[in-house]
C-alpha cells in the first residue's frame, strides 16, 4: 500500500481509500445473490406471464338445468328399476329366503310399485335413449365438426384450407355463448371476402372440442313462408346432417335434449342473403330484427355472420367487427416450416397486397407458392411467373389473381380434372361474362334467364321501341341491367368463345343457348369459380366475382365502358366488388398504356361524379376508388378529387349505422394515403426533364388530407389520418411545412387563436345583449329569433373552438412520427419544431402547454416508438434523439396520461428486435433498472420552481395507473412480447379481438413492435383491466364538450389519485343514461358529495362514438372477476386491479350495464303506442 506523505493537508481532509480488502469477496456475493435474483425474477415472470386469457372450459351449464335433472332422473330411475328387478329374481330364485323380509309381496310395496312403476319403466327407456340413440345420432355430427368442419359449413367455399389467425375471435364467441346469463345472440359483422365464413369454420371445430354440437346453417335456405326462424331452420338442418338409419322420430328426440342439455349452437352464414325476394324485401329489415329477438328470448345460442346492414344496429345481439388478420398470422400459413422457402419475399407479398384484408388472396399466394410459381421478377423469362417488385396493394392482387387464372388454364392447379386448355379458357370466359352481369346488379347470384332470356328479349324488342322495358328499370332495393349493358357483355363473350350459333345467334338457338351455358356452369363449379344451382349460379368467392368482372370489362370498348359502369353507381349500388374490379381494371390499364387517339374515359371522375349525389356510407366507398383508381392515371386529377372530399367533409350528413359510416371512413382514409404514396413513387420513376429546364414540382394534397383531419370528430379516423400522413415521409413534410412556418411558436399560436375565437364570442354576446336590451318587450316570435341567434353563435363558437383544438392536436400527435421518419434533408428542421412545442413544457418557469396537447405529444411519441428498425418509415439516427427527448417530457410531464404514453414508448424503443432469435450477449440492460429508473423520473420535475420543490415531488406517491404500467413494462421487456402487455391505442385495441400467429416466439416480421391486428384478446389480464379503467377515465375527462370544458375536466383528475367512482362505488357512473333523458348529463351532476373530481356521470350512450366500449371486451372484464377454481374465495382472493377495492358483485352488475349501452332497445319500458 503507498504511504500517505501528506496525511493533513492544511486543514482538509484527504479523500478515504477504496476498499480492496473486501474486493473479491464483494463481488463473489454480487455475482451469487444477482444470479440467485435473476432465476427467481424469471420464474416469476414466467408464471405472471402465463395468466392469459381465460382458456374456455367445456361445454357444460352452470347450476341445476333441465337437462341434468332430467338425466338424474333417468339414470337414478333405472338404477332402482334394476335393483328392484335383481331382488325380485333373487327372491325367486331363493324360495322362503326373503332379501327384505318378504316385503316386495306386501301389498303396500305393490300399490307403490303401481303407482311408481310406469315412472321407472319410462326412466328406463329414457336412459337407453341417452346411452344409444342421443350418442349415435350426436357422435358422427361432433366428429365431423372437430375433425372435417369445412365440410359441415354449408357456405365454405372450395379454397376453405387451414385456418390461422382466427383461434382469440372464436375463443370469446364461445365463451360468450356457454353462459346463459350473459348469453346473447352473436353478430359478426364483416366487409366482402374478409373471412367471415373462415372463422365460422373455426368456431365450428372448437365448440366440437369442447364437446357442444355446433348446427351451422345458410340463411338463404330458409322457408318461403316469410318468417326467419332460426331454431326451425337448426332443427331441419340437424335432420339432414343425422344418420340416415335413425328414424324422423329419435332425430326429433335427439334434438330436443340437445336443447335442454343447453349444447346445441346454431351458426348462421349470410344474413345479407336472406329475404332478398320481391315477397319480403318491403318487411325485411322487421323479419330479422324479430327473428334475432325470438332466439334471445329463447336463450339459443346464436352466430350470425353477415356484411354491415343498418337493421343489425337495433337488435338484441352482441355486434362485433371482423378485424384482419395478423402478418404474422398470414406468414405461418404460407409457411409452414421455418426456412423452406425465401420468407422475406413471402413476407413482402404479404405486408405489400395486404393480403391479410382478404383469406382468398392468402389462400391463393400459398397455393402460387406451393406450385413455385411465386417467383421474383428474375425470372420472368419463364412464362407465368408473378412479378412481386411492386409497392402498389392493387397490382400485386392482381397479378396474384392473373397468376392464378392462368395457372388454372394451364392445367397446373386442378390438374387431374379432364379439360383442355381452351375448354377451361371458354369456362373463365363465361363465368366472366355471369360474374359481371352479377356486379351489375348489385347479386352473388345471377339467374340464367337474367343472362339469355332478357337479352333475347333485348333482341326481339330492338328496333320496336326506343324506351326501355319496365323490367330493366332500377329497383329501389336491387339495381337491373340495361340493355345496353347486357349487349356489352354479349359482345365480348361472342369474340372470346367458340363462334357456335348457340352464341352467336341465341334468338334462332334458345334451347342450345341454355344447353350450352349449363354445361359451362358445371365446369365453372368444377373449377371453383361458382356453385351451380337449377337455372342459375352463385359466386361463393366475392373476390373472385369481383375479378372475372374485371376480366370482362377490360374488353369493353373505351366509348362504351361508360355507359356500362354508371348505371350501376345508381343507388342502391354499387356493390363493392363493381369498386375492387374498376380497381383492377386501373392497374391493367396502368401496365398496358392506350394505343390510338382516342382517350380513355376516366373512370375517377365517374365515381366523384356519382359520389356527389350520396348521403350514405357508400358515398366514402366511391371517393375511395376514384382516389386509388386517379393514383395510376398518367394525368391525374388528384388535388381535384382532394379540393373537393375537402371542402364537403365538414358538411356532410351521412345517412346509415354508425359502424358502417365509420369504417368506410376509415378506409377512404387509408386508400387516400396509399393514393399519395404511389403518385409520390410513381414521380420519381418518371424521365428527368430535357437539359436547361427545371423539373417541376410535384405538389401532394397532404394539406387536404390534414384538414379532414381538423373536421372529424371520430378520434379513430383523426389516428388513421395521422398514420397516414407520417408514412408519407418527405413528401408530405414538405406538403405540410408550408401550413406551420418554422418561426411561430405552435403553442403560442393556439392560444392566440383561443383567445382570438373568445373575443369574438364575446363581441357576439355582447351585441346579442344589446338587442335584447333595446327591445325587452318584444313578442313570443322576437324571442324565438334571438334565441335561435344565440344558438347560432354560440355553436359557431364551439365549431371554431373545437376545430382549433383538432388542429393543434393533429400537429402534437403527427410531430414525432415525423421526426423519426424524415430523412436529412429535413431532420433538423423537424427537430427544432418539436423542440418549440417541447419549451412549454420542459422550459424554464410555469409549463402552459395545455394538458389535453401534452397527452397528444405523448402519444405521438408512443406511435414514432412503435416502428422497429425495419420499419420503411423509421430512421436509426434520429432514434437516440427521440428517446432523449422522451425522458425530458417524462420528467417535466404532469398528467398520468402522459406518463403512462410515455413509459410505453421507452418500453418499445428499449426492447431488443431480437424476438424469436438469439440475443447477443450484454445487448440489453435489466430491465428492472430501466423501469425504477424512469418510475423515479415520471413527474418529478412537473412544475417544480426549485430543487426542493422537485425533489419532494420525486418523492410523492405515483398514479396507479403509472405504477401497474410500470409493472407491465417490466414484464414486457423481461418476456420480450410487448403486445401481451401494451397497446398503442385505447380504442383501437378494445374493438379488436385481436389475431395472433400460434408461435409468438417465431421472429417476428411486421414493421410495427404492436401490429393493428393486436386486440385486448393477446392482452395479459393485468393489461386487461388496466386498460379497461385507463378507458372509462379518459372518456370521464374527455366527453362531449368544447375544448375548454375537457380542459377543465384535465385539470381536475390531475392528481396522484383516482375518483371514488372508479376505486369505491361505482354506482355514481350511472352508465345505462342515454341522451334521451331530460335532466342531463353534466359533468360533476351525480358525483358523491365528498368527491372533488366532479367527472360523473359516465357519458351518456349515443353519444360520441369514442365513448363505447363494445361488448366483447365488458364481457372479459366480466370473465376476469370469477376465478376458475371453486376454492377460490373473492373474499380471499383478489379478482379485480389493486386500485378498486369495489366488491365483485357490483362491479359485474356495472359491466353488464357497459354491455348493454349499445343496443338500441326500449329496456324493461311498457309499450303504450
Amino acid at each position: 500500500m503507498p504511504t500517505k506523505v501528506i496525511r493533513n493537508p492544511g486543514g482538509r481532509e484527504r479523500p478515504r481509500d477504496a476498499p480492496w480488502y473486501t474486493l473479491y469477496p464483494r463481488r463473489w456475493w454480487s455475482r451469487s445473490t444477482g444470479a440467485v435474483d435473476r432465476r427467481w425474477r424469471t420464474f416469476r415472470t414466467d408464471r405472471e406471464a402465463r395468466k392469459r386469457i381465460l382458456p374456455n372450459r367445456r361445454w357444460h351449464p352452470r347450476g341445476v338445468s333441465r337437462g341434468r335433472l332430467l338425466r338424474a332422473y333417468a339414470f337414478l330411475g333405472t338404477l332402482l328399476l334394476l335393483t328392484y328387478v335383481g331382488l325380485k329374481l333373487y327372491d325367486d330364485a331363493n324360495g322362503q329366503r326373503k332379501v327384505l323380509g318378504g316385503a316386495l309381496d306386501s301389498d303396500w310395496f305393490k300399490t307403490v310399485y303401481s303407482l311408481v312403476g310406469p315412472l321407472l319403466t319410462g326412466s328406463l327407456l329414457l336412459a337407453i335413449f341417452l346411452l344409444f340413440w342421443y350418442r349415435r345420432i350426436r357422435k358422427p355430427l361432433v366428429g365431423t365438426a372437430r375433425d372435417r368442419p369445412h365440410e359441415l359449413v354449408p357456405t365454405a367455399g372450395t379454397l376453405v384450407d387451414r385456418i390461422v389467425g382466427r383461434h382469440e375471435l372464436a375463443q370469446v364467441m364461445a365463451q360468450t355463448l356457454r353462459d346463459r346469463k350473459t348469453r346473447k345472440p352473436y353478430l359478426l359483422v364483416g366487409g366482402v371476402g374478409v373471412g367471415k365464413t373462415a372463422v365460422l369454420v373455426e368456431l365450428t371445430r372448437m365448440l366440437a372440442q369442447q364437446s357442444a354440437v355446433p348446427v351451422p346453417i345458410r340463411l338463404r335456405d330458409m322457408d318461403g313462408d316469410g318468417e326467419l326462424d332460426f331454431e326451425k331452420m337448426a332443427r331441419r338442418r340437424f335432420a339432414e346432417l343425422a344418420d340416415a338409419g335413425v328414424s324422423a322420430g329419435h332425430v326429433d328426440k335427439a334434438w330436443r335434449q340437445l336443447r335442454l342439455d343447453d349444447k346445441a349452437v346454431v351458426i348462421a352464414d349470410g344474413l345479407e342473403e336472406a329475404l332478398i325476394d320481391e315477397q319480403h324485401r318491403e318487411d325485411r329489415d322487421n323479419i330479422i330484427r324479430r327473428a334475432i329477438d325470438r332466439a334471445d328470448r329463447q336463450q339459443l345460442p346464436l352466430v350470425i355472420a353477415s356484411r354491415p346492414h343498418t337493421p343489425l344496429e337495433g337488435t338484441r345481439a352482441a355486434i362485433a367487427d371482423l378485424e384482419p388478420l395478423s402478418e404474422e398470422a398470414a406468414l405461418e400459413y404460407l409457411v409452414r416450416e421455418p426456412g423452406e422457402t425465401d420468407e422475406r419475399r413471402l413476407d413482402w407479398v404479404v405486408e405489400t397486397a395486404e393480403v391479410t384484408d382478404s383469406p382468398i388472396y392468402l389462400r391463393i399466394a400459398r397455393l402460387l407458392q406451393q406450385r413455385g410459381l411465386l417467383e421474383h421478377l428474375t425470372l420472368r423469362e419463364e412464362p407465368g411467373r408473378l412479378n412481386t417488385r411492386s409497392n402498389d396493394c392493387s397490382t400485386i392482387r392482381l397479378w396474384l389473381l392473373d397468376t392464378y387464372r392462368q395457372a388454372m388454364e394451364d392445367g397446373r392447379i386442378f390438374d387431374k380434372l379432364v379439360m383442355d386448355r381452351r375448354e377451361r379458357q371458354e369456362t373463365v370466359w363465361v363465368a366472366s361474362a355471369l360474374a359481371c352481369l352479377g356486379l351489375l346488379q348489385d347479386s352473388l347470384e345471377v339467374t340464367f334467364d337474367d343472362f339469355v332470356g332478357a337479352y333475347m328479349k333485348d333482341l326481339r324488342s330492338r328496333g320496336q321501341s326506343t324506351e326501355p322495358s319496365a323490367d330493366n328499370q332500377q329497383d329501389a332495393v336491387r339495381l337491373a341491367a340495361s340493355p345496353a349493358q347486357r349487349e356489352a357483355i354479349w359482345s365480348v363473350l361472342s369474340r372470346n368463345v367458340d363462334e357456335s350459333p348457340s352464341w352467336t345467334d341465341p334468338l334462332a338457338y334458345p334451347n342450345e343457348c341454355y344447353t350450352e351455358l349449363a354445361r359451362y356452369a358445371a365446369n365453372a363449379q368444377l373449377l371453383g369459380l361458382v356453385r351451380g344451382y337449377e337455372n342459375k349460379v352463385r359466386f361463393p368467392h366475392s373476390i373472385v366475382q369481383a375479378y372475372l368482372g374485371y376480366r370482362l370489362l377490360s374488353e369493353v370498348d373505351g366509348h362504351r365502358l361508360p355507359a356500362v359502369v354508371e348505371p350501376a353507381l345508381h343507388s342502391p349500388g354499387p356493390s363493392r366488388e363493381l369498386l375492387i374490379a374498376l380497381v383492377l381494371l386501373s392497374r391493367h390499364r396502368a401496365s398496358a398504356p392506350a394505343t390510338g387517339a382516342a382517350p380513355r374515359p376516366k373512370l375517377a371522375e365517374l365515381l366523384s361524379r356519382a359520389a356527389a349525389k350520396r348521403h350514405d356510407a357508400k358515398y366514402f366507398d366511391l371517393y375511395g376508388a376514384a382516389l386509388e383508381i386517379d393514383s395510376v392515371d398518367p394525368e391525374p386529377m388528384q388535388n381535384t378529387l382532394a379540393r373537393n372530399l375537402d371542402e364537403q367533409w365538414e358538411g356532410l350528413l351521412i345517412r346509415g349505422e354508425q359502424r358502417t359510416v365509420q369504417n368506410a371512413k376509415l378506409g377512404l382514409v387509408r386508400r387516400f394515403g396509399a393514393a399519395l404514396r404511389e403518385r409520390e413513387r410513381r414521380s420519381r420513376g418518371r424521365r428527368p426533364p430535357p437539359a436547361g429546364q427545371a423539373p417541376a414540382r410535384l405538389s401532394l394534397p397532404y394539406d387536404r388530407l390534414f384538414s379532414i383531419g381538423t373536421h372529424e370528430p371520430a378520434h379513430p379516423v383523426r389516428i388513421a389520418i395521422v398514420h397516414q400522413m407520417a408514412s408519407g415521409g418527405d413528401a408530405a413534410f414538405h406538403a405540410l411545412r408550408q401550413l406551420f412556418p418554422l418561426g411561430i411558436d405552435p403553442v403560442e399560436q393556439y392560444l392566440e387563436r383561443t383567445r382570438s375565437a373568445k373575443e369574438r364570442f364575446d363581441r357576439d354576446y355582447n351585441a346579442w345583449l344589446g338587442e335584447a336590451d333595446a327591445n325587452p318587450a318584444g313578442g313570443s316570435a322576437q324571442a324565438a329569433e334571438r334565441q335561435q341567434k344565440q344558438d347560432r353563435f354560440v355553436r359557431e363558437y364551439e365549431r371554431r373552438r373545437t376545430t382549433v383544438w383538432r388542429h393543434f392536436a393533429l400537429r402534437a400527435w403527427l410531430l414525432p412520427m415525423v421526426v423519426g421518419s424524415v430523412s436529412d434533408k429535413y431532420r433538423d428542421e423537424a427537430q427544432e419544431r418539436l423542440n418549440l412545442w417541447l419549451r412549454h413544457l420542459c422550459g424554464p418557469g410555469e409549463p402552459d402547454l395545455p394538458l389535453s396537447l401534452e397527452n397528444a405529444l405523448a402519444q405521438g411519441f408512443k406511435n414514432a416508438a412503435n416502428r422497429r428498425r425495419r420499419h420503411p418509415a423509421a430512421c436509426e439516427e434520429t432514434r437516440a434523439q427521440l428517446v432523449t427527448e422522451a425522458e425530458r417530457m417524462l420528467t417535466r410531464s404532469r398528467y398520468w396520461y402522459a406518463q403512462l404514453s410515455l413509459l410505453h414508448a421507452l418500453c418499445l424503443w428499449e426492447l431488443p428486435d431480437t424476438v424469436g432469435r438469439p440475443a447477443a450477449p450484454g445487448a440489453s440492460p435489466d430491465p428492472l433498472q430501466a423501469v425504477t429508473r424512469w418510475l423515479s423520473m415520471a413527474g418529478s420535475a412537473a412544475g417544480a420552481a426549485s430543487a426542493d420543490e422537485g425533489e419532494r415531488q420525486a418523492r410523492g406517491p405515483l398514479h396507479p395507473f403509472v405504477a401497474e404500467a410500470g409493472d407491465l413494462v417490466t414484464l414486457a421487456l423481461e418476456t420480450g412480447h410487448p403486445e401481451q402487455f401494451l397497446w398503442i391505442d385505447e380504442h383501437s385495441a378494445i374493438d379488436n379481438v385481436g389475431s395472433t400467429p400460434a408461435d409468438p416466439e417465431r421472429y417476428r416480421k411486421h414493421n410495427l413492435w404492436i401490429a393493428p391486428s393486436a386486440g385486448w384478446s393477446s392482452l395479459h389480464p393485468r393489461a386487461q383491466r388496466l386498460l379497461a379503467d385507463v378507458l372509462v377515465m379518459l372518456n370521464l375527462t374527455e366527453r362531449d364538450g368544447s375544448p375548454d370544458d375537457i380542459e377543465g375536466r384535465l385539470n381536475r383528475a390531475n392528481r396522484a389519485t383516482l375518483p371514488p367512482c372508479v376505486t369505491e362505488d361505482r354506482g355514481p357512473l350511472h352508465p345505462e343514461r342515454s341522451v334521451g333523458r331530460a335532466d342531463g348529463s353534466q359533468a360533476g351532476s351525480t358525483c358523491l358529495p365528498t368527491c372533488t373530481f366532479r367527472l360523473c356521470p359516465y357519458p351518456p350512450k349515443a353519444g360520441k362514438e369514442r365513448t363505447e366500449i363494445e361488448e366483447p371486451f365488458c364481457r372479459q372484464q366480466q370473465a376476469l372477476l370469477h376465478s376458475r377454481s371453486r376454492w377460490h374465495s373473492q373474499a380471499f382472493t383478489r379478482h379485480t386491479a389493486p386500485w378498486v377495492s369495489t366488491p365483485v358483485r357490483e362491479l359485474h352488475a356495472f359491466w353488464e350495464e357497459m354491455a348493454d349501452r349499445n343496443r338500441k332497445t326500449p329496456g324493461g319500458d311498457e309499450e303504450i303506442f
